[in-house]
């Protein structure tokens, strides 16, 4: 019987494998540092610190799904459609949700005291400004991901991932100890999530400027820029607006849980009376 598989559709099936692997062991790696963290956290901050860790992801995670839920999955789809213009993909990608990031980093710090108040742990804002510039960071790091998820390479997304956690465990560790007041551990605590975006944001620029160096010597086939009869394709124009369009149903399913987050957390702290109790 003859073989209807060539060996380019085993070669691309075996890397779609292997770059599975690498999403699957990098987010299990991830979760495992994670978990380590939440014991740490148990043990220096105690029940009401770790509480009060808690009462600020909800917003957080939140303005983060809106700039950057759909980032990876958009970018990544009209990359490996358009492999000879992912870095003017990439970069319409960044124009768009590192603003998008950006503005609402601003919105989180600048609102900090509202927000507090409308959970009901008003002294608490002072994490809503310490976390917020890691809203811009992961949209940054988002546009990467799927820049290089495109081309087939799931390492940087791995890296990150491994990275992120163990920056956030050793800072928040050695700062939570420097300090002895519960607010100010707490606050550190919320504080090292945005040390760890700074570190993976930091590691993907690095990652992205090695493989900047090896595509130069490696320029892509004008075989992209043809069709089979020798004549030039005329590029159609990629704007924000497509990519926006393209991350927006993803964006918008992964809202559900974030926003009955948020309802529930100002629910609970105002509904025991206490704060310490609710914390």
């Amino acid at each position: 019987m003859e073989n209807v598989y060539s060996e380019k559709d085993l070669k691309k099936g075996r890397k779609t494998l292997s770059g599975a692997a690498v999403i699957a062991a990098g987010g299990l790696v991830s979760k495992i540092f994670g978990a380590v963290y939440r014991i740490i956290l148990i043990a220096l901050l105690g029940a009401e610190g770790l509480g009060a860790y808690q009462t600020v992801f909800p917003a957080y995670c939140l303005f983060l799904d809106i700039s950057s839920s759909g980032v990876p999955a958009a970018t990544s789809k009209l990359v490996s459609e358009r492999p000879e213009r992912g870095k003017e993909i990439l970069n319409k990608s960044l124009y768009v949700f590192a603003s998008l990031g950006a503005a609402f980093s601003v919105i989180m710090a600048v609102f900090s005291k509202g927000m507090a108040w409308f959970q009901g742990n008003r002294y608490g804002y002072i994490m809503y400004v310490v976390i917020s510039p890691a809203i811009a960071l992961v949209a940054i790091l988002s546009c990467f991901k799927g820049y290089f998820q495109g081309n087939g390479n799931m390492y940087p997304t791995g890296i990150t991932q491994i990275t992120e956690q163990i920056i956030k465990i050793a800072f928040g560790y050695y700062m939570i100890r420097a300090v002895y007041d519960l607010k100010a551990k707490v606050t550190m605590a919320v504080f090292a999530v945005t040390v760890s975006e700074i570190a993976a944001v930091s590691a993907i620029f690095i990652i992205y400027g090695i493989h900047s160096l090896k595509e130069k010597k490696n320029d892509l086939s004008v075989s992209f820029l043809y069709d089979n009869d020798g004549q030039r394709i005329a590029a159609d124009k990629i704007n924000g607006k497509k990519i926006f369009a393209a991350a927006l149903p993803i964006t918008l399913a992964s809202l559900a849980f974030p926003l009955a987050d948020v309802l529930e957390s100002a629910i609970f702290l105002r509904g025991f009376g206490d704060t310490g109790n609710a914390l």
